[in-house]
């Protein structure tokens, strides 16, 4: 019989505390939880935390455990998390924890298990993790998602994220380069996904809309 790890122990222990203090939290209070629980351990002490947290994982993919893997601090749970969202068929907590989670940890297997959602009334969810892995992969995916007008929202503040991650001319020049090589290119939608939201709701400054929907135009 192995050894039982007294460090691992003791982290297990100091875990379940920190879950049970926040067990009844909303999930994005639960996520903010535990970075100030990760940040607050002794040097020395964060790798026995992430690979406790992997054991966790392994053993009982629950809520709970999906939730401690926020951030995309724990190596290897990707491969994890994505075999845990494909065997989801349904919405519940845990599938829309495991969407969210999942955006933390690019790789194809992460990005198939969540393209399965784009069909799904978890769709918007999927859409905003899909962004975060692959960018390239999910600009048709928003063209697609138009005749939802439902998802504008959801769209423009993927456009935001992109924008404020990687800078107005790249997210301009995205937007050209669809409108010049994408056959389904759909300038009127990009149009009304732009203008759809009035102010203080849109997260584009108005001189920030006009240059954007110049962008989407084919020259």
């Amino acid at each position: 019989m192995p050894a039982v790890n007294p460090d691992r122990q003791r982290m297990n222990r100091a875990i379940d505390g920190f879950v049970e203090a926040h067990y009844y939290s909303e999930a994005p209070e639960f996520e903010s939880a535990r970075r100030g629980f990760v940040d607050s351990l002794c040097d020395g002490l964060h790798d026995l935390y992430r690979q406790t947290v992997l054991d966790r994982l392994r053993a009982d993919p629950s809520l709970v455990n999906v939730l401690l893997c926020a951030g995309g601090d724990i190596p290897g749970a990707g491969p994890w998390l994505a075999a845990r969202l494909d065997g989801e068929t349904g919405t519940s907590p845990l599938s829309r924890a495991l969407i969210r989670v999942l955006a933390d940890y690019p790789g194809e297997e992460a990005c198939r298990a969540v393209e399965r959602f784009l069909e799904s009334d978890q769709q918007a969810e999927a859409l905003q993790a899909l962004a975060r892995l692959d960018w390239p992969r999910v600009l048709p995916r928003l063209v697609a998602a138009f005749e939802k007008a439902s998802l504008h929202p959801t769209i423009l503040h993927i456009l935001h994220a992109r924008r404020k991650a990687a800078g107005l001319p790249t997210l301009i020049e995205d937007l050209r380069r669809g409108a010049a090589t994408w056959p389904g290119w759909d300038a009127e939608g990009w149009q009304r996904v732009f203008s759809g939201t009035p102010a203080p709701y849109n997260p584009f400054h108005p001189d920030e809309l006009a240059v954007l929907i110049k962008a989407v135009r084919p020259a």
